[in-house]
């Protein structure tokens, strides 16, 4: 997962490195008005590795892969996902996704409710620039209501 090559989608309007959060209502119908969705446009680097286990107490997420593949690993079910393909990973399920191919993949990546999975990512990719990564677990504990890393 590159955060640098992050874009964050405003609905249908790409805006390059601009974000917000939008109305599900009219993307998933009225039972789950007024959820908020983040959206999310990203690369994933080829030759990855599998970054932690982890789950989302709260959030559904949805991948949809537009380039390249990847792979995914959601409650010890692994598999590939090619262009065109998406996967919907549900609230506690313990998941990775990452991609070992040799070209990069492109993916949309939707969160929902969109909770404070901005400011854990906004956190991260801070720690990442100014190499702090020793405070890593730090921004773990302090989005556990977010992201939970699964230690097997």
């Amino acid at each position: 997962f590159d955060l640098a090559a992050t874009r964050l989608l405003l609905a249908e309007a790409r805006l390059s490195g601009g974000y917000s959060l939008v109305e599900a209502a009219d993307l998933l119908g009225d039972a789950w008005s007024p959820l908020e969705l983040l959206e999310v446009e990203t690369e994933y680097a080829p030759n990855g590795i599998a970054p932690p286990k982890h789950f989302h107490p709260d959030q559904d997420e949805r991948f949809e892969v537009l380039e390249g593949s990847l792979r995914v690993n959601v409650d010890g079910d692994e598999r590939d996902l090619a262009a065109g393909e998406t996967i919907e990973i549900p609230r506690k399920a313990v998941h990775q996704m990452w991609n070992p191919g040799d070209a990069r993949a492109r993916v949309r990546w939707q969160t929902i409710p969109a909770g404070r999975t901005e400011a854990f990512f906004t956190s991260m990719d801070e720690l990442n620039r100014e190499e702090r990564l020793e405070e890593f677990p730090k921004v773990v504990e302090k989005f556990g209501d977010t992201f939970v890393l699964v230690w097997d």
